[in-house]
């Protein structure tokens, strides 16, 4: 996720207000005219407070989010809503345990071992039984 959002979840207040100069950052651009055409393209709301242009964090967010739903929709049309709460709680182990399929839902130690040969007849004979 983006900063913005991350203040929300540290139960800090945040403004409903992100000044464009912010919005650049996010957007890694440099002008402040980037970014306004950014915010028309997508309809999000621009407010001047204070001689600077602000746009609604809200908007913002939901754009970014936007793209994140429609990723998840077309690539795993049947779970995108449990992977994107996934994605929401940050819960990595979650999102791949469900798009990992059965066949490859060997355990890493498992991948770890069929690859080593065993080198001396005990161990052969170990492996063996």
């Amino acid at each position: 996720m983006f900063n913005l959002m991350s203040n929300k979840k540290n139960n800090q207040s945040t403004s409903k207000f992100t000044p464009l100069s912010e919005l650049c950052k996010l957007l890694k651009v440099k002008g402040i005219k980037t970014a306004q055409l950014w915010c028309e393209k997508n309809n999000v709301p621009i407010r001047v407070i204070g001689n600077k242009p602000c746009a609604n964090t809200f908007f913002i967010e939901l754009e970014f989010e936007r793209e994140v739903i429609a990723h998840l929709k077309d690539k795993y049309p049947e779970q995108w809503e449990d992977l994107y709460r996934c994605y929401l709680d940050n819960d990595r182990y979650s999102f791949i345990a469900l798009t990992t399929d059965d066949n490859t839902k060997q355990s890493i130690s498992s991948r770890r071992f069929s690859r080593t040969r065993p080198q001396s007849e005990l161990t052969k004979k170990f492996a063996a039984s």
